[in-house]
């Protein structure tokens, strides 16, 4: 399940003892239904959440326009990342007195231009960089999301509508089975979104 936001087990823990007795749980059903729901909060949060190795074009006249920022699509970023402006290496770092022309701030995933402002351009900003979260540091309140939905689809297993992932925390039927704490959560992970600086 490449992108799976929590493991069989955490579901297993949280749902009722009937589904976690053994052999009780349909396997193949329930990791499938990790997944579909872990796809459905990357999409409703438009990021993504696992630790991987990014690469992104940013305009650099999108980034003037928010003033001397840049914002990456996924965060916390882990090291350092590799910026090219126009073609140009930059130097990054995360203490400003050491003089980068980049200052990283890993856990918002920004990048703050020191020396100037960004290069005016469409998509002349490469960025490399790696970000996300294990399943072991996921946040909680995605991590409950995902456990929840995912035991609202599986309930739903004799329906064809669970194929329909798009946004389905926007269909009633998922939507109400959530408990008051997800469904709060579900409108606040928009906070795990970005402003736009990436090149369309």
């Amino acid at each position: 399940m490449p992108r799976a936001l929590v493991d069989r087990d955490s579901v297993l823990v949280w749902a009722p003892k009937t589904l976690s007795q053994a052999g009780g749980a349909n396997v193949v059903l329930l990791e499938s239904c990790i997944e579909r729901a872990s796809v459905a909060v990357e999409s409703w949060s438009s990021r993504r959440f696992l630790m991987d190795t990014y690469t992104e074009r940013h305009g650099g006249s999108r980034a003037v326009a928010r003033g001397t920022r840049l914002y990456l699509r996924c965060f916390p970023v882990v090291g350092v990342p590799t910026v090219k402006e126009s073609g140009v290496t930059l130097s990054v770092g995360t203490d400003p007195d050491l003089g980068p022309a980049v200052l990283l701030l890993p856990e918002e995933g920004v990048l703050e231009r020191l020396e100037g402002t960004w290069a005016a351009g469409s998509a002349n900003v490469l960025v490399t960089y790696q970000a996300g979260w294990t399943l072991d540091t996921m946040p909680g309140d995605v991590a409950q999301v995902v456990i929840e939905l995912t035991w609202a689809m599986y309930r739903e297993k004799d329906r064809e509508g669970v194929s329909s992932v798009a946004s389905p925390m926007g269909e009633t039927r998922y939507r109400d089975r959530l408990s008051d704490a997800a469904r709060h959560t579900l409108r606040a992970l928009q906070r795990y979104g970005r402003p736009r600086t990436v090149a369309a």
